[in-house]
């Protein structure tokens, strides 16, 4: 798998990356979330880059999101990266240019204001999933794993800077290491 030959290279990589005069390295990383999150590479990886300067950057689903039940799996998805890796995270809501300026208002609302999530998922038909999507809500919001997605998307060039504020914000305390 990408993620093994990856780990395998990782110090190879880091190499490399340190020839590099920049701040930050954004790394996508191989495969699907579970190719990485849940397999031994992923840590000898971070270790490898520098667990103490490393953090995760969540990709969200613009289709996933759009309901909340969809929103509480995600959440629950990303809780999942944070738990496995217990390093800083930043929740992103990728390709947000797929949403509509109603449907991204209110996904971005709901991650803003616990309360407004719950106020959907009560609005859905009380089904089992229903009553089991209102028990992870309330664990998430017990835990603190409930955080703000920053929309980006990177076809219409937006979010990107937000992301950047947050990881100066998480490792540089908010002051900006640019020159410029």
């Amino acid at each position: 798998l990408a993620a093994d030959l990856l780990a395998m290279k990782a110090g190879e990589v880091s190499e490399v990356m340190e020839t590099f005069r920049t701040g930050y390295f954004l790394i996508d990383t191989p495969g699907q979330m579970e190719l990485f999150t849940f397999r031994e590479s992923s840590r000898v990886v971070i270790d490898a880059f520098g667990r103490e300067d490393s953090a995760l950057v969540y990709l969200n689903d613009p289709a996933l999101v759009k309901t909340a039940s969809g929103m509480i799996s995600s959440v629950l998805l990303s809780a999942t990266a944070l738990f496995r890796h217990v390093i800083p995270f930043v929740n992103v809501l990728s390709k947000s240019d797929l949403l509509s300026p109603e449907e991204l208002e209110t996904i971005v609302k709901w991650s803003l204001d616990p309360l407004e999530l719950y106020d959907a998922l009560m609005q859905d038909a009380a089904t089992p999933k229903t009553l089991l999507d209102v028990e992870f809500f309330k664990s998430m919001e017990t835990i603190g794993v409930y955080r703000k997605l920053l929309p980006v998307s990177s076809e219409a060039s937006t979010g990107f800077e937000d992301v950047y504020s947050q990881v100066q914000l998480t490792f540089e305390g908010g002051d900006d290491l640019r020159p410029d």
